[in-house]
C-alpha cells in the first residue's frame, strides 16, 4: 500500500504552535518514506512525523527535517497497528506564505516481511489472480 498525505503550514507558523494533522496508516510493516515540498519552502519549513507522543521521523528526538524540492527518502522497518495515530507537525516561523509539504508512506502487509513466513504463503501471494468474471 502507498500512503500520499499533505499538510499546508499556514504562514509565520510559530515552532510553539505548530500545525498538526492526523493520517492513517492501516496495520504493517511502514517500509519506505518520502518527504518533499517546493524549492519555495526550503529554510522556511519545519516538519516531523509522529505516532502518538513519539516522533518517528526524524528519530533523534527534538530535531526537524527541513524539507524541498529534493525528497528526504528512507527505507525503514516500522511495525504499523491497527488504531495506532500518526500525525503530521509543521511550523514555518518568518514565512510569508503558507508552504504545503507532501508525506509518502509505503506499507506492506506484516507477513512479507516475517522470518517465518513459509514459501507456499509467499508463492500464493504472486500467483494468485483476481476473479474477472466470466470470460470466453
Amino acid at each position: 500500500m502507498l500512503y500520499k498525505y499533505s499538510l499546508t503550514i499556514p504562514a509565520d507558523t510559530p515552532l510553539n504552535n505548530p500545525v498538526m494533522d492526523e493520517f492513517i496508516l492501516d496495520a504493517g510493516i511502514l517500509h519506505w518514506i518520502s518527504i518533499s515540498a517546493s524549492s519555495a519552502c526550503e529554510h522556511f519549513v519545519y516538519f516531523s512525523v509522529w505516532c502518538g507522543s513519539h516522533q518517528v521521523f526524524p528519530s533523534n528526538p527534538y530535531e526537524k527535517f527541513r524539507p524541498s524540492a529534493t525528497p528526504i527518502t528512507k527505507d525503514d522497518h516500522v511495525s504499523t497497528l491497527a488504531g495506532y495515530h500518526w500525525y503530521m507537525i509543521g511550523s514555518s516561523p518568518g514565512s510569508r506564505y503558507p508552504h504545503t509539504v507532501d508525506l509518502r508512506v509505503g506499507v506492506l502487509p506484516e507477513k512479507l516481511l516475517s522470518p517465518g513466513m513459509v514459501m507456499d504463503d509467499w508463492m500464493k501471494l504472486f500467483t494468485e489472480t483476481p476473479e474477472l468474471g466470466d470470460e470466453k
